[in-house]
């Protein structure tokens, strides 16, 4: 789904951090704390560090301060399509706080982290986070809160983790994780409580444990858990109201997955639209405690 739609982006000639052609998908962000925080950047929309007075409190004012706080930082206007080093260092020129755009960054070789991107908190379109072969860490989103339209990791082959999200509260859209090879738990999504669409967590050969999801809230659309061979559980959503899941669950094809548990979870979700579409090829074998 995210490489498809960020192959609708068309780059501006700047190449680095330029605006894109087109804009996001046409999903209405439904993250009220983007639009929120975009009215109240309080910084020009034109360039430069912001210094002197911070909006909020307990940070300092200071300009040169550390580039982690997240009072800093500018509000962006447009899409930015990074595909290279040099746009990624374009856009952490940038210092955005609040992107009244969409951000994609895919195949970018050599990048291994996120760091420098400290002070964004808000993204109004979406975000994907695909196909990045060096890329072994989310660490620089730490203080990205809201993302209104969809959020894509997919196909990073060394990321091990999620914990460079520890602020995401609310994706508007769709929230993929698909196709990472390497990511063994979702640790860093502690804060994370509502996708307005599809909730995807598929193909990831080394994923062990949903710790991290236990705070979900609303799942707009379908949950979808399917050919991860290596999980085991599905506790972490059995804390989840029984009305989170509002579209259809799909958990399919996970060989250690205890059979016992999927339907555990099934009958936990009483909306009459968020019954198991497909349940099968689990563990049958497996006991729940």
């Amino acid at each position: 789904m995210g490489a498809a739609a960020a192959g609708d982006m068309t780059a501006s000639d700047g190449g680095a951090g330029g605006t894109i052609a087109g804009g996001s998908p046409g999903r209405e962000p439904s993250a009220a704390g983007a639009a929120g925080a975009l009215e109240a950047a309080g910084a020009p929309a034109n360039g430069g560090e912001t210094g002197g007075e911070s909006d909020e409190p307990g940070n300092g004012g200071e300009g040169g301060g550390s580039a982690g706080a997240a009072d800093e930082g500018q509000l962006c206007s447009g899409d930015r399509e990074v595909g290279s080093q040099a746009d990624f260092d374009a856009l952490v020129a940038e210092h955005c706080r609040d992107l009244d755009g969409s951000l994609s960054i895919t195949d970018v070789p050599g990048l291994t982290s996120l760091a420098g991107l400290e002070s964004l908190t808000n993204v109004r379109g979406f975000v994907f986070i695909e196909a990045d072969a060096a890329l072994t860490s989310l660490d620089g989103l730490q203080h990205l809160a809201n993302i209104g339209g969809e959020f894509d990791v997919n196909f990073d082959p060394l990321l091990t983790d999620l914990s460079g999200l520890a602020a995401l509260v609310s994706v508007g859209g769709s929230f993929s994780i698909d196709d990472d090879a390497r990511l063994s738990s979702l640790n860093g999504l502690d804060h994370f409580t509502t996708a307005g669409g599809l909730f995807g967590i598929s193909s990831n050969a080394m994923l062990v444990s949903l710790t991290g999801l236990e705070r979900v809230t609303s799942v707009g659309l379908e949950l979808v858990i399917d050919d991860n061979p290596q999980l085991t559980s599905l506790t972490p959503l059995l804390a989840w109201p029984a009305d989170t899941v509002r579209a259809g669950i799909t958990v399919h094809d996970n060989g250690k997955l205890p059979a016992c548990e999927v339907d555990a979870f099934d009958a936990a979700q009483t909306d009459t639209l968020a019954m198991c579409g497909d349940c099968s090829n689990n563990d049958a074998a497996g006991s729940c405690n």
